[in-house]
Formats: structure tokens, C-alpha cells, sequence
């Protein structure tokens, strides 16, 4: 996945949303999420680097910085792992079968309100060769 600077919220949801099951919501974190059922994918953009997980990366590339956050509303915890963790090797070979699209860790959550999520730091290479100026 290639993307501009103009367009690569976009073209992040595009992205997953094509490669994912199609049973999942995926959304703009930053819009909230209403009611759901099933499993829920979040993205957000949180920034941007010239730094690629720690190497320096060509003067014509930056990385965006997004947090993909894996979901679902069950309180359960059992039930909630039982939803989530054969989602999460779904979603985590899409994001490596993504041609500039990188991750180094997952880390497991417990909300306040009892609700199980994976958090997934990403970064997505992004080419200023193209951008208007």
C-alpha cells in the first residue's frame, strides 16, 4: 500500500477494509463508535516520523503514525478473548502482506468498564515526491 500525504487516512481505511472480513466495523476512532456488536477495528492518526521504527527513511518519505485498536463490546473476558484472539493473526497478516505498512507489537487491554482490546502502534509509509506544494 502506497500512499500520499493528502490521502493516506484514506487510503488506510480502503486498505482494510478490503483486506479484512467483511463481519468487521471499521472505523475512524476519532468519530466514535455508537453501539456495535461483533468484532470492531479503530484506526487513528496519532502523528508522523521521518524514522521507520528507528531508521532514518529517504528525504522523500515519512512515516504516519496511526493506533489500530482490535475491539469487541462483550464485558466477558472470556468471551471477549474468545472473539478476539483468532481475529488478531487476521488482521496482523494483512497489515504484513501490506507493502509500507509496519508494526512491532501488540498490547492487550482492559477498559475501566470490563470491554477487552488489542492496541496496534502502526506506521505507514507515505511519498512527498508527488505532493503539491
Amino acid at each position: 500500500m502506497s500512499s500520499s500525504f493528502e490521502s493516506v487516512t484514506a487510503d488506510l481505511e480502503a486498505y482494510l477494509k478490503a483486506e479484512l472480513p467483511t463481519t468487521w466495523k471499521v472505523l475512524d476512532g476519532s468519530v466514535g463508535l455508537g453501539n456495535t456488536t461483533g468484532l470492531v477495528l479503530t484506526y487513528g492518526l496519532t502523528g508522523f516520523s521521518n524514522k521507520s521504527f528507528g531508521g532514518q527513511l529517504p528525504l522523500t518519505q515519512f512515516a504516519a503514525e496511526f493506533d489500530l485498536v482490535l475491539s469487541t463490546p462483550e464485558r466477558d473476558l472470556v468471551k471477549a478473548q474468545a472473539r478476539l484472539l483468532p481475529a488478531l493473526p487476521l488482521l496482523l497478516k494483512a497489515l504484513d502482506e501490506a507493502i509500507g505498512i509496519s508494526w512491532e507489537n501488540v498490547e492487550k487491554a482492559i477498559t475501566d468498564a470490563g470491554e477487552t482490546w488489542f492496541r496496534i502502534p502502526i506506521q505507514v509509509l507515505v511519498s512527498t515526491a508527488n505532493s503539491e506544494e
